[in-house]
């Protein structure tokens, strides 16, 4: 269970154009321990959201001016760029998703449902946002490794998952990261795949050839019936430039 401080609870933007339906969700939020903001349109929320940093954001798929000022497409440049969004939807986003949406971060709730759902929903979506973010990189469009050759991320294009492997292998180095560790951070939000365990070796198998193909200065070895570690060169003296979020 996730404990907030009662001085500054969790503050939420919920976007609807409706307003009985937009006060039905803030009763039932603001029982639930956050404070609530209002929009009754998606441009209103966007100028919102340049004053403004919270914990979620909650918008209606159905409004009239979804497409045009889509908050999930504005958030990138605000202080919200890294805050998670529940989109209520109807089935039919399923045939069009949101070009915006961010599965690491994102979530839909289908309508209709209950306001008591939609609190439940909100603190789960918050809860895992708070369990991963220690492993994000802080800036993962450019980021790089201290030594003779490093890492670019622009131009690794890691995918998400690799870039919170290699995250916790370098931070962590030179001790050993457990599978099961990795099993924990990468499904804690979600249902794991068959065999977990496999999976996190697929991931680090292709983390290890794109470091070995640009030559980078991070390798992974691996340490038997328990997991991997990261060697990596030329950074006692430098590792203090890294910028990483604290573990």
């Amino acid at each position: 269970m996730i404990r907030f401080d009662k001085s500054a609870p969790p503050k939420l933007l919920v976007i609807h154009e409706h307003p009985v339906l937009r006060a039905q969700a803030r009763k039932h939020l603001e029982s639930s321990g956050y404070t609530v903001v209002e929009a009754g349109s998606c441009r209103e929320a966007i100028a919102i959201m340049h004053t403004c940093t919270f914990a979620g954001i909650i918008v209606d798929n159905d409004m009239a001016d979804y497409e045009a000022a889509s908050p999930l497409s504005a958030r990138s440049a605000t202080e919200n760029y890294n805050i998670p969004c529940i989109v209520l939807a109807t089935t039919r986003v399923i045939r069009k998703p949101d070009k915006d949406f961010n599965t690491a971060l994102d979530d839909y709730l289908y309508k209709p449902f209950k306001p008591s759902a939609l609190a439940k929903h909100v603190h789960q979506l918050i809860k895992t946002s708070v369990e991963i973010e220690h492993l994000r990189l802080v800036c993962p469009a450019a980021y790089a490794l201290a030594g003779t050759t490093g890492i670019n991320l622009t131009k690794f294009n890691l995918p998400f998952k690799q870039m919170i492997v290699l995250h916790a292998l370098v931070s962590n180095s030179p001790r050993v990261v457990s599978k099961a560790c990795f099993v924990d951070v990468l499904y804690s939000h979600k249902s794991p795949p068959i065999n977990p365990y496999n999976a996190v070796e697929s991931l680090v198998f292709h983390l290890r050839k794109r470091l070995r193909a640009e030559e980078s200065n991070v390798s992974i070895k691996s340490v038997r019936g328990v997991g991997y570690r990261a060697s990596i060169n030329q950074i006692q003296n430098s590792i203090k430039n890294v910028n990483f979020l604290k573990l």
